[in-house]
């Protein structure tokens, strides 16, 4: 069993207020939003307000970022599953010459890419996406790691002007795949597949949040125009909070709280 206890930060938006006041689910004396963006704790704008140094938001011109990871913009924070979207990089064919992208190495973190949100995408005609993990060495005096696959897929084009989103899971213009819970961090290769019909045509790949995707693709009717026409794309995380962190919460939540309640869970 995992030495962590995951604090539940519901336990913010039950404070008890008066009706007439809005509920504040920032730290005390915080703001706890940032352009629209809600920003609870244990997150915070500054490190004053945050639990710990990778919950700090910089607040910038009215956009969030998460500081501790090269100010990746924050798309949205959730309570309930514990999430934070954030935007990752799209790899493009038209873009980057080498064709291969390294993820955000989450490692000590308390973060994962959260593998019930996200799917491996390519987008495009004809091309290939390959995700793998590096990994400690099993022959440490001959390398220093070892790249395990993680996930991949492939899309082709029909001669038909055509697609609904069935078509998009089997690889007509773009493919999905899954991803696992407890990912921390990958590269991504994408190749072009001319037996399969790439037709010289833009393609990318990205890891992304699958809800996201799906609204992106609502209006998507033709298999050779890209959904995605940016260089970044929403991703989400997965954060837990430690016995410290819990111990650390500060006590003026004490006497605060009342018709609430507080969930404990062991990390898993």
């Amino acid at each position: 069993m995992k030495q962590f206890q995951v604090l539940y930060v519901l336990i913010l938006i039950s404070i008890a207020k008066s009706s007439a006041e809005a509920p504040n689910y920032a730290k005390e004396g915080c703001n706890d939003t940032c352009g629209g963006v809600r920003i609870p704790y244990p997150f915070g704008i500054g490190a004053s307000c945050s639990v710990n140094k990778w919950y700090i938001i910089d607040c910038n011109s009215s956009t969030p970022y998460l500081s501790a990871f090269n100010n990746m913009k924050v798309v949205n924070i959730g309570l309930e599953e514990k999430t934070i979207t954030v935007n990752v990089s799209v790899i493009s064919r038209c873009q980057n010459s080498d064709d291969h992208i390294p993820s955000i190495d989450l490692g000590e973190s308390p973060f994962v890419y959260f593998g019930s949100h996200n799917v491996l995408t390519v987008e495009g005609c004809g091309y290939a996406a390959i995700l793998d993990n590096r990994l400690p060495s099993v022959f440490p005096g001959i390398s220093d790691y070892r790249q395990e696959v993680i996930t991949g897929c492939s899309t082709t084009c029909s001669n038909d002007s055509t697609a609904n989103k069935s078509d998009l899971r089997f690889g007509l213009g773009c493919c999905r795949n899954t991803v696992p819970y407890n990912l921390k961090s990958y590269t991504m290769d994408l190749s072009g597949l001319k037996r399969l019909g790439e037709d010289g045509a833009c393609g990318s790949a990205f890891l992304g949040d699958e809800s996201w995707l799906e609204n992106s693709v609502k209006h998507f009717h033709h298999p050779k125009k890209k959904t995605t026409n940016t260089s970044f794309f929403p991703v989400t995380l997965n954060w837990f909070l430690t016995n410290k962190d819990f111990n650390e919460i500060p006590n003026f939540w004490e006497g605060k709280i009342t018709n609430s309640s507080l969930y404990l869970g062991n990390g898993s």
